[in-house]
């Protein structure tokens, strides 16, 4: 009886740590494909409607949204969003990526109390990409440029940031490295019971 309950430990300890392996291993490439960035809604419109949620601007899904739901806490920005990192671990060293352009998707809706942004103004800053396990201090941000984003009834407003900025390989990390990360604050004009809305933001 014994043995049987020792044999019984050792076999769910194996297992135990096969699930632990198994489990990290898929967490290790969800974070490759797409790592913990993030995200902030000084608007907290999410608590006024649960289909508000700031991560579905890039959740690669042009049919959930984010929806303006009421002023934010803080008088200059409503959003705050880390969108890539600037570089990929190949070959033994961090290349960079070459970045083209951000892409800014309007609510894909029937709902006409949802309105595409009129008056959307977009800070883009490169965020030091600090190691955290090192250092405890908030990350630098250097602001690259603004920018109004206008739909004028479009789908899609394309920005091109291909020449905003210059970077470079690196060999250690965070060297040299940087987050590309948006604050955006929407000014929209709408009529009275419509929301302004986003669908996506993608950057290529």
């Amino acid at each position: 009886m014994t043995k049987s309950i020792a044999v019984l430990i050792f076999l769910s300890l194996i297992g135990l740590n096969f699930y632990i392996y198994l489990n990290t291993e898929k967490k290790m490439e969800a974070y490759a494909i797409s790592p913990p960035f993030r995200m902030e809604d000084f608007t907290k419109s999410n608590r006024k409607n649960k289909f508000s949620k700031i991560k579905n601007l890039t959740d690669q899904n042009k049919n959930t949204f984010w929806i303006k739901e009421q002023n934010s806490f803080r008088s200059d920005y409503d959003l705050e969003l880390e969108l890539a990192l600037t570089h990929v671990y190949s070959e033994s060293k961090f290349k960079k990526k070459d970045f083209h352009f951000i892409t800014f998707h309007s609510c894909l809706s029937k709902d006409t109390s949802l309105k595409s942004p009129n008056q959307l103004q977009v800070d883009l800053f490169l965020r030091e990409a600090i190691n955290i396990d090192k250092e405890l201090r908030l990350p630098n941000d250097s602001k690259v440029v603004s920018f109004p984003v206008d739909f004028k009834n479009a789908d899609f407003v394309k920005i091109d940031i291909s020449k905003l900025f210059t970077l470079e390989d690196s060999n250690r990390y965070p060297e040299n490295i940087y987050i590309v990360t948006l604050f955006l604050k929407d000014n929209s004009k709408q009529e009275v019971g419509a929301n302004t809305c986003l669908a996506e933001i993608e950057i290529e």
